[in-house]
């Protein structure tokens, strides 16, 4: 998948360097693509069967001329109020490899999945532990104002337990119970008033 026109030119770069086996102008981190399409272009890959690019519709004339003979190409847009892709193949790929998957294929894809999960479970955590730090902050925040709110009226003298319960109330409405809960614990207890129940 090549959403970007470098993208795709530096793919197409190193595929015609291995069809001509010149890795003088590659770099040391294209070595992996390199070998990659030594063997697709030699039909000695043990997988996959066949090989394609699939990219964006206006860049489907660039690929046509640029992408390796063996490659298909895919053109992808979107269809209808953005919500769907249309796929339709530019070019159909030629057989690259007629080897067929083997447990040692499968086990390395296997392995390549999981750590890829790892991956989208340690960045799901890290989001959800910034989000946790946020929501904490807010209510920290929240509370304060309303303390402060509660000063200025005990001040002007009219203060009364109802409206700090409605000031409190109106305050908390659309949050969760538990985040309800975390004020009103907060604020409404004098016990709590000397302690931070957010850290």
């Amino acid at each position: 998948i090549k959403v970007s026109r470098s993208d795709l030119l530096r793919e197409c770069i190193i595929a015609e360097a291995a069809i001509s086996n010149n890795f003088s102008k590659m770099r040391n981190h294209d070595i992996a693509k390199y070998r990659k399409h030594q063997r697709f272009h030699e039909k000695k890959a043990n997988y996959p069967t066949y090989y394609s690019f699939a990219v964006p519709a206006d860049l489907v004339d660039l690929a046509l001329e640029k992408a390796p003979p063996y490659a298909g190409i895919i053109s992808v847009r979107l269809k209808g109020n953005d919500s769907y892709l249309a796929l339709e193949r530019a070019r159909e790929p030629t057989c690259v490899s007629h080897g067929k998957g083997d447990k040692t294929f499968f086990a390395e894809a296997a392995k390549h999945l999981s750590n890829e999960q790892l991956s989208i479970r340690l960045i799901l955590a890290n989001i959800k532990e910034n989000e946790f730090k946020s929501k904490r902050e807010l209510l920290k925040n929240l509370t304060n104002a309303l303390i402060e709110v509660e000063t200025e009226l005990k001040k002007q003298g009219h203060w009364s337990k109802d409206a700090v319960e409605f000031l409190v109330s109106r305050a908390v409405c659309r949050m969760s119970q538990y985040e309800k809960d975390c004020v009103r614990r907060y604020f409404l207890s004098s016990d709590f008033r000397q302690l931070d129940l957010f850290d």
